[in-house]
C-alpha cells in the first residue's frame, strides 16, 4: 500500500516540530523529483530533503520535509489530506510509499484513501495526547505505541477505550525496561488481536497486571482474549510462571492459549504450552529442568529435548518421568545430532546413537529413528575403511536403511547390504566414499 507519514518528534498535545517523511520505492528518478518539487511548494512547508539511489532498474528514495512551526490542527489536517490525493491522483501507480523507522516520534501514516487517513489522524493525536507515549504509529488499520513498561498495561487499557469511541480497529502497546531506549532491547507487547471483550472482566485485567509486572519478561507478546507468549529470556526455572499463567486463564474462563518460554534458542531453550483442552505437563518438566535439560513440551504427542552431551543424558532424564506423563514420541537432540522414537524405547536408541558418535570418526552429524540412521562428517580428508568398520562395529545399521552421506554423494545400505548407485565423480571425498563402499563390501558381501 502506498504511504506517506507525518513525524511530530517528541509527546504532548503541543508538539510543534512536526515533520513529513515519504519514503518511495519502485519508482523513476524523475517521480521522485516530482514528488520533492510537490512537496516544496506545499503551504506550511519550511524545507525539503533527501535523496535516492537507483536499485536494479528502479528509484528508491526518501524525502524529509520540515514544517513551519506553530501549524494548527486544521493546517494539519489538511497538509495530510493533500499527500493522500497527491498519491492518490498524481504520484503515479508505479510509487510505492514506505514507512520509514525514527525513533523518539510519532508516525502519522497517510494513506490514499480520506477516510483511511482520518482515523490515522485520530489515532496520532490521541498518542500525542499522552505523555506516557515514547514512540509510536497511527495508520488507518490501527496504533501503536511504545511506553515504559511499568505503565504498558494502563495505556494499552486507556488507548483501547479511547481507540474504539474513534473507530481504530487495532491497538499495540510495547513496554520498554526501564532505562532502554525507544525502539531498542527486549520488551513486552500487548495487542489486542481479533477480539478484546474479555478486557472488560477484572479478572483478566488483573491477570494481565501480574503477568507483566513479573520482571523475568523479555520479547513477549500477549493478546490476552486469544494467546499469550511469554519469553523471559533466562535460564531459571519457567515452569512456576506456566503454571500461573494457565491457572490464570483458567481461572478466568478464557478459552486463549499460551507458550511459556526461557532461553535464547541454545540447548537450554524450554518451553511449554498452556490452556487448552489438555493439562499442561508441569510434573515432567519440573524433571526435566532438575535435570538440566532443555526442553519444547508444546506437542503433547511429541517432545523435544535438548542438551549438548549423550544422548543418554537427556534419555535418563526422561526416565525419570512417570510412565503415564510421557508422550507417544521423544526426540533428543544432543551435540553430535539428534535420536528420535517412541517414548519407551528412547533409552535404548540413545545408547545406539551414542555408539555410533564414538564409533564413526570424523563425524558431523547423525540422526537415528528406529527405522533409519544418517550420519554426515565434518571433514575433507574422511578415512573411508576406518568409517565402514566403526559404522560397523557400532551395529545401529541392523533393521535400518542407512544413509552415509559424503559430498560426492550418498551411499544407501539396506539390510547391511549396499543398494546399487553412482558417486559423483570429482568430488573432493570420491576417494573416501570409494574405500567406504570396498571396506563395507569386503565386510558384508551381498
Amino acid at each position: 500500500m502506498s504511504r506517506a507519514r507525518v513525524l511530530a518528534r517528541g509527546g504532548g498535545a503541543a508538539a510543534t516540530a512536526i515533520a513529513i517523511a515519504l519514503a518511495l520505492a519502485g519508482c523513476g528518478q524523475q517521480q521522485f523529483d516530482d514528488a520533492r518539487g510537490w512537496l516544496a511548494g506545499q503551504p506550511g512547508v519550511a524545507s525539503v530533503d533527501g535523496s535516492g539511489f537507483f536499485s536494479g532498474f528502479q528509484y528508491t528514495g526518501t524525502l524529509e520535509v520540515e514544517l513551519e512551526d506553530g501549524l494548527d490542527e486544521a493546517e494539519v489536517d489538511a497538509l495530510a489530506h493533500e499527500t493522500g490525493r497527491y498519491l492518490r491522483e498524481e504520484a503515479g501507480s508505479g510509487v510505492q510509499v514506505e514507512v520509514v523507522e525514527a525513533g523518539g516520534t510519532v508516525i502519522l501514516e497517510v494513506a490514499r484513501t480520506r477516510e483511511d487517513t482520518d482515523r490515522a489522524l485520530a489515532g496520532w493525536r490521541q498518542l500525542l495526547a499522552d505523555d506516557r507515549v515514547l514512540a509510536g504509529r497511527s495508520s488507518g488499520e490501527g496504533s501503536e505505541a511504545e511506553v515504559e513498561l511499568s505503565v504498558a498495561v494502563d495505556a494499552f487499557l486507556d488507548h483501547r477505550a479511547a481507540g474504539a469511541g474513534l473507530g481504530i480497529g487495532a491497538l499495540e502497546v510495547r513496554g520498554t525496561p526501564p532505562g532502554a531506549e525507544a525502539g531498542a532491547g527486549p520488551a513486552t507487547t500487548l495487542g489486542l488481536g481479533e477480539d478484546s471483550s474479555c478486557l472488560d472482566e477484572g479478572e483478566v485485567v488483573a491477570l494481565l497486571r501480574e503477568i507483566v509486572g513479573d520482571p523475568r519478561l523479555e520479547r513477549s507478546r500477549i493478546e490476552p482474549c486469544e494467546h499469550w507468549t511469554l519469553a523471559t529470556g533466562g535460564e531459571g526455572p519457567v515452569v512456576d510462571l506456566a503454571e500461573r499463567l494457565d491457572a490464570g486463564l483458567r481461572g478466568a474462563g478464557l478459552a486463549a492459549t499460551g507458550e511459556v518460554e526461557a532461553g535464547d534458542g541454545g540447548p537450554e531453550r524450554r518451553v511449554i504450552s498452556v490452556g487448552g483442552a489438555s493439562s499442561p505437563p508441569f510434573a515432567a518438566a519440573r524433571v526435566l529442568e532438575a535435570a538440566g535439560a532443555g526442553y519444547d513440551l508444546t506437542d503433547p504427542e511429541s517432545w523435544q529435548l535438548r542438551g549438548d552431551g549423550d544422548f543418554a543424558d537427556l534419555a535418563a532424564a526422561v526416565a525419570e518421568v512417570p510412565a503415564s506423563a510421557l508422550p507417544l514420541q521423544v526426540q533428543l537432540w544432543g551435540g553430535r545430532g539428534w535420536v528420535s522414537g517412541p517414548s519407551g524405547r528412547i533409552v535404548g536408541l540413545a545408547a545406539e546413537g551414542d555408539r555410533v558418535a564414538a564409533s564413526v570418526p570424523e563425524l558431523r552429524e547423525l540422526r537415528l529413528d528406529p527405522g533409519t540412521l544418517r550420519v554426515s562428517f565434518s571433514s575433507r580428508e574422511i578415512d573411508g575403511a576406518a568409517v565402514a568398520a566403526g559404522l560397523d562395529r557400532a551395529r545401529a545399521w541392523s533393521g535400518r536403511e542407512v544413509s552415509v552421506v559424503f559430498s560426492s554423494g550418498t551411499v544407501i545400505i539396506r539390510d547391511g547390504v549396499i543398494v546399487p548407485g553412482e558417486l559423483r565423480e570429482g568430488g573432493r571425498d570420491e576417494a573416501a566414499a570409494l574405500d567406504f563402499v570396498s571396506a563395507w563390501r569386503a565386510a558384508h558381501p551381498e
